[in-house]
């Protein structure tokens, strides 16, 4: 029987010391470099990179299936605003969506698999994962081979989760993170003197027109319940004063749950754009392209683990949070393999800062129930 607790104190120390050396998606080399630091010290020998900063270290036990955990390692382009004593170190950059304590938990089940090889009866990857937040840095990292060689047969992974209370876990069967489309519009005007409007077609006007339209849209959508959001977070038609400009560009996100919804939004997007170019007289296009895949929660898996989980944290501590739409890379590895993702409860107190927060601070004693977690799932799939 493991004593976790045995662990808490290094579990919080490496956490902080990650947090002190955030680093932007595909520059995560003193994050990759202090990792692999430690999984020399655990003992692990098999350790190959990826992606320059990515990481996967192979621990053999006594079997032929293998089990991959996945860590993101990367932070977001944020000014902290704690006063944390052990707070970024790097101005501008800081670990505000948990990824230090991701990275923290996978060393700690490593470690543990390690000193109690007689508990791991096949192969444990433990794949720490470059540039989640921005390009999918797991889809390269898969097309690089990193679930070859041992052949991967289950992943599981998890994100520590503000909204859900410390101590509770969640297993969302099926879809428990959206698919996120990018939707990129321009407005192909004629620019001009602002004193001369007549002889322009104005952008500006016409993509205000469609930013408004698509905020109803949005509206609509959501008043019929269905499960989307439909986000216009850029408009750019910088100018002067009295210049008219030739083209605005505008950006958003489209997230859905299922396939059927995001093809009717879709098409109303593409079919609101189209008709306010042509009612304006002015050129334009809409393009709507993926960005991440919605995440799926194996059902058989799901179904498998619920009791491991259940003994783990208590039967009262595992609940079914329902999708979230937030987007989640981990959704390639999903595709690849049956997979599990775990939301972690990590609400701390009544702090009404939230994920990508410059004053985010993670509870810390989240840790260890994602590590109790991770291990046992670990153990059970590999009795599977």
């Amino acid at each position: 029987m493991i004593d976790f607790s045995l662990y808490e104190e290094e579990l919080i120390k490496l956490r902080r010391e990650f947090h002190q050396i955030p680093e932007l998606g595909y520059n995560e080399f003193k994050t990759s470099k202090k990792i692999k630091e430690y999984l020399k010290e655990y003992g692990i020998t098999d350790i190959k990179e990826y992606m320059d900063t990515g990481v996967c270290a192979t621990i053999y036990g006594k079997g032929n299936k293998t089990i991959g955990i996945r860590a993101d390692i990367d932070a977001l382009p944020v000014f902290e605003e704690t006063n944390l004593p052990y707070k970024s170190l790097h101005d501008g950059v800081m670990h505000a969506c948990g990824h230090d304590g991701h990275i923290a938990m996978a060393l700690i089940v490593a470690k543990i698999f390690c000193e109690n090889k007689e508990e791991l009866n096949g192969n444990l990857k433990i794949i720490f994962q470059p540039c989640e937040e921005g390009d999918g840095g797991a889809k390269i990292m898969i097309e690089e081979g990193v679930l070859k060689s041992p052949d991967v047969d289950y992943m599981v992974s998890g994100h520590l989760w503000p909204d859900i209370e410390t101590g509770k876990v969640d297993i969302t069967k099926g879809i428990t993170f959206a698919r996120a489309d990018i939707i990129r519009i321009s407005v192909n005007g004629i620019g001009g003197h602002g004193a001369l409007p007549h002889n322009v077609k104005d952008s500006l006007f016409v993509g205000s027109k469609i930013v408004v339209a698509l905020k109803e849209l949005n509206k609509k959508y959501n008043e019929n319940n269905k499960k989307v959001i439909l986000s216009i977070c850029s408009f750019d038609c910088k100018s002067i004063y009295n210049i008219f400009r030739d083209n605005a560009y505008i950006e958003g996100t489209l997230r859905t749950v299922d396939d059927i919804t995001r093809e009717e939004i879709t098409k109303d997007i593409e079919e609101t754009v189209k008709k306010i170019l042509n009612e304006e007289n002015i050129d334009g296009n809409c393009k709507i392209t993926l960005d991440f895949p919605a995440l799926r929660n194996d059902l058989k898996l799901s179904d498998i683990l619920k009791p491991t989980i259940e003994n783990t944290i208590g039967k009262e501590n595992l609940i079914d949070f329902g999708p979230v739409m937030g987007a989640e890379d981990f959704s390639y590895f999903s595709n690849e393999v049956p997979s599990i993702h775990y939301k972690i409860g990590s609400k701390n107190g009544d702090s009404p800062y939230n994920l990508h927060n410059s004053k985010y601070e993670l509870n810390e004693s989240s840790l260890l129930v994602g590590v109790k977690v991770f291990y046992n799932s670990i153990k059970k799939l590999l009795e599977i």
